[in-house]
């Protein structure tokens, strides 16, 4: 949850800096889905689908939440809470020879009245025998003992009083203002060289999976400071080529990575492309370990996702 809320306000803050940003809007609707809010995430979905009628990510998701909503909306409303009344019923007896009420005697209601001008009416008396309102506040020895001397003292060593920088932000930056460093150079060839050349056993069989090379990488990375703590953002879309090795049978085929992002946390959206898919057995065990996340090739691949991740938040 507290990932989720925090997401929530790094895509604020994206559609904050660009209206335009169709991204920011969909991560919006990630958040909101993350926290349950299906019908907030489905209007911020339409502004999404507005500035990008071809996102493939959007329609999915929009198509996903509009069936939550309607679970939502269908769900029977909870029984209201019965009321349970309790009847009195109050007897009353009435005398037409009862005794009249006799008035107290004078002085006995002088020293009520007395009482009551000192405990209720705005008056106090204190331990000394002054009288004063219950605005007067004096502080007792012992309330003065454990509230200790507050008096302002002079700072001796600056140092101690001075704001600490976050740790990897720039040396100007004393007050932990917003502040990004853009990360996307980096990222991109990391993850070419880091997702490429993975290969694992085909698991049902005989044949090895292996990754070729990536096509398509588009995104961005960067490394933002808000409010004193460092965020690691990362948002990227790529085609990596793999292929099915069975003897001297190879099969052709790819898994296209359509979310792989910082907010995800490490569930990335993925398709797998297998043209032979129903044309041959190759291509059909070929999908099978590119589209199951419990294969030994895709294991390989996120343990590599993994460290890439990792090496990031070195910086």
């Amino acid at each position: 949850m507290g990932k989720a809320a925090q997401a929530l306000e790094d895509a604020d803050a994206c559609i904050a800096l660009d209206a335009t940003y169709a991204k920011g809007f969909f991560r919006k609707a990630q958040a909101l889905v993350r926290l349950g809010r299906f019908k907030e995430a489905l209007a911020v979905l339409d502004t999404a689908k507005t500035l990008e009628p071809s996102n493939k990510s959007v329609t999915t998701l929009y198509t996903k939440v509009q069936e939550m909503a309607k679970k939502e909306k269908d769900a029977p409303p909870a029984p209201a809470p019965k009321k349970v009344v309790s009847r009195v019923e109050v007897a009353q007896t009435s005398s037409a020879n009862a005794a009249p009420v006799k008035p107290a005697p004078n002085s006995t209601v002088v020293d009520e009245d007395a009482e009551v001008v000192g405990n209720v009416r705005g008056y106090k008396k204190l331990a000394d025998g002054r009288v004063t309102t219950f605005f007067n506040n004096e502080l007792t020895e012992e309330a003065k003992q454990l509230i200790g001397d507050i008096a302002p003292k002079k700072v001796q060593d600056a140092d101690k009083v001075q704001i600490k920088s976050v740790d990897g932000g720039s040396a100007w930056n004393q007050g932990n203002t917003f502040e990004e460093k853009d990360m996307t150079s980096w990222a991109k060839g990391k993850l070419e060289k880091i997702v490429s050349g993975v290969s694992a056993p085909l698991g049902t069989g005989e044949g090895v999976v292996t990754s070729l090379e990536v096509s398509n990488l588009e995104g961005d990375a960067s490394i933002a400071v808000v409010r004193g703590a460092k965020r690691y953002i990362f948002d990227f879309t790529f085609t990596l080529a793999c292929t099915l090795k069975q003897g001297d049978n190879v099969v052709t085929g790819e898994l296209k990575f359509l979310d792989l992002s910082s907010d995800c946390g490490g569930d990335y959206d993925v398709e797998a492309v297998v043209p032979s898919r129903y044309q041959s057995e190759g291509g059909k065990a070929l999908h099978a370990a590119l589209n199951s996340s419990s294969s030994p090739f895709r294991k390989a691949l996120a343990a590599q996702l993994a460290t890439f991740v990792q090496e990031y938040h070195t910086f």
